[in-house]
């Protein structure tokens, strides 16, 4: 190894640490992110609020259904409370820059899971892909 490789090695070294550092405070997570309410082009609403509870409802309707969300890198997985019926659906979402994809929806009922890509419930619906997915509602001043 040539004294330049063996340099030019010991510096990517030292820069590293300080390059994911910088990555790392880059600025606000996605749970601040996610913080406020949206809404898809059908109307449907998902508020986040913290301690990882949201609430999702209709645009027109009043009341809200509370859920649980977690946060798995970019990634957003929002589920609605078991009920009597012991049924919960899994929204399966992403966030890239100002709105939160839909990538799939989970619906667990006793003795029975399944898992429906975006691209499927678009199809199944007749609705175009775009409609699922959500945007910001700006606050009210």
């Amino acid at each position: 190894m040539n004294r330049f490789t063996s340099q030019r090695g010991r510096l990517l070294s030292m820069l590293l640490p300080v390059v994911l550092l910088l990555a790392a405070c880059g600025g606000p997570d996605i749970e601040e992110r996610l913080q406020g309410q949206w809404k898809n082009g059908d109307g449907n609403l998902v508020r986040f609020t913290t301690e990882h509870t949201a609430y999702i409802g209709q645009e027109g309707l009043s009341g809200e259904g509370e859920c649980r969300f977690e946060i798995i890198g970019d990634s957003v997985r929002v589920s609605t409370l078991p009920g009597e019926e012991q049924q919960t659906n899994t929204y399966f979402m992403h966030l890239a820059g100002d709105t939160l994809y839909l990538d799939a929806i989970g619906l667990d009922r006793p003795g029975h899971r399944q898992r429906i890509s975006s691209e499927d419930f678009a199809l199944r619906t007749g609705k175009p892909s775009y409609k699922l997915h959500f945007t910001r509602i700006a606050e009210k001043p």
